[in-house]
C-alpha cells in the first residue's frame, strides 16, 4: 500500500506557507489586483521564507527541493487568492 502522507517537514513547511499567506498576502491581494502592481516587497519576503526558487540547485542559489514541495508552495499560495473576488 502506498502512503501518500506528507512528512513532517513537509507538514511544517505547508503550514508555514499557508500561514503565510493568509497574514501576509491575502488582505491586500485585492488592491494589488485593482492597482495592477506586483508586490516585490512580499516577493522577497516568500524568498526569505523559501517559497521561491525551490526546484532550483543549491549550486545556483536555490533550495534543491523536490516538486511535492513546490506543489505544496503553489497550493498554500493559490488556494485563498482563486476565492478572492477580483474587479
Amino acid at each position: 500500500m502506498l502512503d501518500f502522507s506528507f512528512s513532517t517537514e513537509q507538514e511544517t513547511m505547508r503550514r508555514l506557507f499557508r500561514d503565510f499567506a493568509e497574514s501576509v498576502l491575502l488582505p491586500r491581494y485585492r488592491e494589488w489586483d485593482a492597482k495592477e502592481e506586483f508586490p516585490w516587497e512580499q516577493w522577497n519576503r516568500m524568498a526569505e521564507i523559501g517559497l521561491t526558487g525551490m526546484t532550483i540547485s543549491e549550486q545556483y542559489g536555490g533550495a534543491g527541493m523536490g516538486y511535492v514541495e513546490a506543489g505544496i508552495a503553489a497550493e498554500e499560495v493559490g488556494r485563498g487568492i482563486l476565492t478572492v473576488p477580483t474587479r
